[in-house]
């Protein structure tokens, strides 16, 4: 078998800005807390997963920098209390930062983030998303080095992230294009998507697909 096995990329849980968006101007978006649904969510994510974890020698975790995604990583470590688990916090997973964006202006960003394309729009004030999608394949590069090619352990990575991020990173381990990019859409709170690699192909695939959306649905 090949030293990294399995990759499961995990969505934080519900936070205080999915039930409540204005909350981003009273709080930094990196300081963001999960709500109570989410602590739940973050606890039977973590059940789902002990049976996957079984058959590894070693689990490395990475988490992005944000309060919500390293709430949601401590409640996995504490429900699942496995040694062979490593946390580590990777900053280029952290949440796509929209910059000046208001609710006066963000029918127009978004128009003009769609114009441009999504994987290349420059927020205002904001992260160049060329630059946030290209540190996010550099970390993945880096994981596959690391765990798959210069290793002999059997190894699994947990990956906790946000929605954009998230999508970016399956995108870059499976190799999927920029058009069937623009169909995925965000996937619920601690949403699993499930990355393995296919020794008969030579590739990482997913176990099941990324939700879509509709031609005429926004994307967020």
């Amino acid at each position: 078998m090949p030293p990294l096995e399995n990759v499961f990329v995990i969505r934080h849980g519900e936070s205080e800005e999915d039930v409540n968006p204005e909350i981003k101007s009273e709080l930094v978006d990196s300081e963001i807390e999960l709500t109570e649904k989410g602590i739940l969510q973050a606890k039977e994510a973590a059940e789902k997963l002990r049976s996957e974890l079984v058959d590894f020698e070693h689990i490395t975790l990475y988490v992005s920098p944000y309060k919500r995604t390293q709430q949601t990583a401590e409640i996995i470590l504490d429900t699942l209390r496995d040694g062979r688990i490593e946390m580590v916090v990777e900053p280029s997973i952290k949440s796509l930062n929209w910059g000046d964006i208001t609710t006066e202006n963000l029918k127009e960003i978004e128009q003009e983030r769609y114009r441009i394309g999504v994987l290349s729009y420059h927020f205002p004030g904001g992260d160049n998303s060329t630059e946030y999608v290209g540190n996010i394949y550099d970390f993945v590069r880096r994981v596959i080095t690391e765990k798959h090619i210069n290793n002999g352990k059997r190894e699994c990575a947990i990956i906790i992230g946000h929605g954009f991020s998230l999508r970016i990173i399956v995108k870059a381990f499976t190799e999927m294009s920029d058009e069937d990019f623009k169909w995925i859409k965000n996937p619920p709170s601690t949403f699993v998507a499930r990355i393995y690699f296919d020794p008969t192909i030579d590739s990482f695939v997913m176990r099941e697909p990324l939700p879509v959306r509709e031609p005429n649905e926004i994307e967020k």
